[in-house]
């Protein structure tokens, strides 16, 4: 192979990379854009952003966590729910120390396989392979944990 044919190749590769690169980025803008207009009052962090299966429906879900003066706010938004009009799931946790709060705005976001036994069986919750949850970790505080109810069709948590 030659010089100009690695060079050709190298560049249709990160012409590929950054269109993938611009979809999601696009995806996110997205979803942020649809979360701030369900809460304005929330700054939604780039940096706690997490595109994974959390609905089980084999798509790429977007959930995100904002900050505001009286607490933290997380949101979701379905793969097909990108550029339509339909809201958002967007919960406020208050701040405080009670088992339904944040003592402080989480520090980071984790996506992994879904578990649906946490030392009890998790109301709800059906183990589907590629189905994710989620878990958001704040300094001083017990993780929360976050997944979808499949029989409520809802989002929710426990620590």
């Amino acid at each position: 192979m030659t010089a100009r044919h690695t060079l050709i190749r190298t560049l249709i590769l990160l012409g590929v990379i950054g269109a993938l690169g611009a979809c999601e980025n696009k995806d996110t803008k997205i979803a942020k854009a649809m979360m701030s207009k369900a809460a304005p009052q929330a700054a939604w962090d780039n940096a706690l952003i997490a595109k994974a299966d959390v609905t089980c429906d084999s798509k790429a879900d977007i959930f995100a966590v904002a900050d505001s003066a009286d607490g933290v706010w997380v949101g979701l938004v379905e793969e097909f729910q990108l550029g339509l009009d339909a809201p958002p799931t967007v919960v406020r946790f208050p701040y405080g120390q009670e088992a339904a709060a944040f003592c402080a705005k989480p520090k980071s976001i984790k996506h992994s396989e879904r578990n649906c036994d946490a030392g009890a069986k998790l109301p709800g919750c059906q183990p589907i392979k590629g189905c994710q949850s989620i878990t958001l970790e704040s300094e001083g505080c017990g993780p929360v944990h976050f997944y979808w109810d499949g029989a409520r069709s809802s989002l929710t948590w426990y620590r």
